[in-house]
C-alpha cells in the first residue's frame, strides 16, 4: 500500500467520524428521541406531550436550579396558552449526588408549585446520553421543540435577556403555526 492510499483512506476515516458525530448530537431540526424517564411519583413516563403540543424542556442541574429562572418567570408572565404549549422540567439527578434525593424532589414540588409544569427525573444521565448534550454539570439547558417533534432551539448558558426574547418569539411562531 503506498503512501497515497494510505492517505486516502485516513481521509475517508477522518470524514466519516465527522459526519458520524454531527449526526449523533443533538441539534437544530433533529427529531427529539422520545426516552423513559422518572416522575415525581418515581413511576417511569415518557416525555409528555411529544408531538402534541410545543414544549419547552428545561435540563437542569439542580445545583442550579435558579440558573434561568428570570426567564422561566418572563415565560409565566406571557400567559400563553397551555392548549398548545408545555414547559416540562427534568432534573439532572446524576450531576448532583452529593445532594439527597428527598431534598431534590422538594425543590421539584415548589417548582411545580410556582409554574404549574411538568418535572422528571434523570437519575442516570439518560436525556443527556440519548440526546448527545455533552457536559451538563452546573448547566440549565433550555431546549424547544416543535409539534413536528424537531428541535427548535437549544441553549446551553445563562439566558440575558435578548436570548430570552428570542427564545420567547420562537415559541410564539410555533403555536401560532
Amino acid at each position: 500500500m503506498n503512501l497515497l492510499n494510505i492517505s486516502k483512506i485516513l481521509l475517508a476515516v477522518v470524514l466519516l467520524l465527522g459526519t458520524t458525530s454531527k449526526l449523533i448530537a443533538l441539534q437544530i431540526g433533529q427529531i427529539a428521541p422520545q426516552l423513559l424517564l422518572k416522575n415525581n411519583a418515581n413511576h417511569n413516563t415518557e416525555i409528555p406531550f411529544l408531538g402534541k403540543k410545543v414544549i419547552v424542556i428545561f435540563y437542569t442541574d439542580p445545583d442550579e436550579s435558579d440558573f434561568n429562572e428570570s426567564f422561566r418567570d418572563l415565560l409565566k408572565s406571557e400567559n400563553i396558552s397551555k392548549e398548545k404549549y408545555i414547559p416540562i422540567g427534568i432534573a439532572n439527578m446524576k450531576d448532583a449526588p452529593w445532594k439527597p434525593n428527598s431534598l431534590i424532589r422538594l425543590m421539584i414540588r415548589n417548582k411545580i408549585n410556582k409554574f404549574h409544569s411538568i418535572i422528571l427525573n434523570d437519575d442516570n444521565h439518560k436525556l443527556k446520553n440519548k440526546w448527545n448534550l455533552g457536559d451538563c454539570n452546573n448547566k440549565d439547558i433550555c431546549i424547544i421543540i416543535g409539534i413536528d417533534k424537531k428541535i427548535k432551539y437549544i441553549y446551553k448558558d445563562k439566558m440575558d435577556s435578548n436570548e430570552s426574547k428570542k427564545a420567547i418569539n420562537i415559541i410564539k411562531e410555533l403555536i401560532n403555526k
